[in-house]
């Protein structure tokens, strides 16, 4: 049962294209439906004319194959196209029964139908009343045809084939209903979600905001006081070594200011960095933080030890600053005379578990919530930073769809951070909801 709806989940979806909006690509849907429905209900009465001998037999068989071709063509052709094409053969399909059955089978629910889907799948207003002007004159010149010249119908028309007619017809209109209330209800889920994250986003900016303008208030005033005095005393010989210190606080104070200048701007690049989703060897990426800071390493005898690491799917980019800012604060934030950091990793059946061990100085259980907050610094009097770097940790990975949580390493002390990435079945499917 789940292969044959695999099946028609395919069929069904044949032709759609990344760049349709969600009406096109929701209408593209319906087109395909209603030519399977179609196709399946022409089917059926190929086979009975086939078995009761019917002498419209070929030409059922013609329209069926008419309409199968449909899918092949579907690869080929452009949504309007495709609408054209059904609405147009339909048409063909209906006159020619109307015709073949001299007026006796009810066409009339068809026409309806034909009428109802062209003003769904029609974009233009003006086609819209010419096509519907169309399907009327089309209707009432082949019924004024066959009773002008007395034609007789090829076959005879049982009860059943009405009621077939009419049934199919509900199903078309039942269809079109189910789809578009789907519609509906996905568009309003995605509003209330768009409306969720923006409430979210602009809660963040006013903290943001105001903490940044917090932050670089400090150095701008530490560059205004210390400006002040250097020009006071610029021209006393005497004060020419505290000029000096004045002007390494300046200094001091414009590297801070410029630091966090570029983290912020890294901050926000986040969601817009190039390079979409790709295969990223975990392995690499560390063996290169060792390449690119072996002196620092070296100065201060960190020791970095890192299992055999997965291959993960995502942004190259993002990744290696996830990493970075992992492996320096781990650096940073360590009071040992061999500071140590231990990077394992753990596969499951829908994630990658990255933990990453240092035996630093811990971070509070108190503040353990809070920490990836931005701009939130535990030990600002006694080690320097912006307070972002593990922010950019958290976003990095919520934007991949995954999780983030820290804890203190009970076997060597320090800090513990547990990452959790999802395979590549979910990243796909996070960067097709966000598109």
């Amino acid at each position: 049962m789940n292969y044959l709806s695999q099946i028609i989940h395919r069929i069904s979806n044949i032709g759609l294209k990344d760049d349709y909006d969600v009406f096109e690509k929701t209408n593209s849907i319906l087109i395909n439906q209603i030519q399977l429905m179609i196709v399946v209900y022409l089917f059926f009465f190929v086979v009975r004319d086939l078995f009761i001998g019917g002498s419209d037999f070929y030409l059922t068989m013609v329209i069926f194959l008419t309409m199968i071709g449909f899918f092949f063509l579907r690869k080929r052709i452009s949504y309007m196209a495709a609408v054209y094409f059904q609405l147009i053969t339909c048409l063909i399909a209906i006159a020619v029964e109307q015709m073949s059955h001299a007026n006796l089978l009810k066409v009339e629910t068809l026409y309806l139908t034909n009428f109802l889907l062209s003003t769904i799948l029609l974009s233009s207003v003006k086609v819209r009343i010419i096509f519907g002007v169309f399907i009327y004159l089309l209707y009432i010149s082949i019924e004024s045809y066959v009773r002008h010249f007395n034609i007789t119908a090829i076959n005879t028309v049982e009860p059943i084939d009405n009621f077939l007619m009419v049934l199919f017809s509900f199903y078309m209109v039942m269809l079109v209903t189910y789809r578009y209330f789907s519609l509906i209800k996905d568009l309003i889920q995605r509003q209330l979600k768009l409306l969720e994250s923006l409430q979210q986003k602009n809660g963040e900016i006013e903290r943001f905001a105001y903490v940044t303008s917090h932050d670089l208030k400090q150095p701008l005033r530490s560059i205004s006081s210390f400006s002040g005095l250097l020009k006071r005393f610029i021209n006393d010989p005497t004060k020419a070594e505290k000029n000096l210190e004045y002007l390494n606080q300046i200094e001091t104070s414009a590297g801070r200011m410029n630091n966090l200048v570029e983290k912020i701007l890294g901050f926000s690049k986040i969601d817009k960095a190039d390079g979409g989703i790709e295969k990223v060897n975990l392995n690499t990426i560390v063996q290169e933080f060792k390449n690119s800071n072996a002196i620092l390493l070296q100065r201060k005898k960190v020791r970095i030890e890192s299992e055999e690491l997965p291959t993960v799917y995502g942004n190259k980019l993002n990744l290696s600053l996830l990493v970075q800012n992992l492996l320096e604060n781990g650096i940073k934030y360590n009071q040992s005379e061999l500071p140590y950091i231990r990077i394992e990793s753990k596969t499951q059946k829908d994630k990658h578990e990255l933990t990453f061990r240092d035996n630093g100085i811990g971070i509070p259980i108190e503040a353990q919530e809070t920490i990836f907050e931005p701009f939130k610094r535990l030990h600002s009097k006694n080690y320097e930073g912006t307070g972002l770097g593990l922010s950019i940790c958290k976003k990095i990975v919520t934007d991949q769809n995954g999780q983030i949580k820290v804890s203190t390493d009970k076997e060597i002390g320090g800090t513990k951070f547990i990452i959790s990435l999802p395979k590549l079945e979910d990243v796909l499917d996070s960067k097709n909801s966000k598109e």
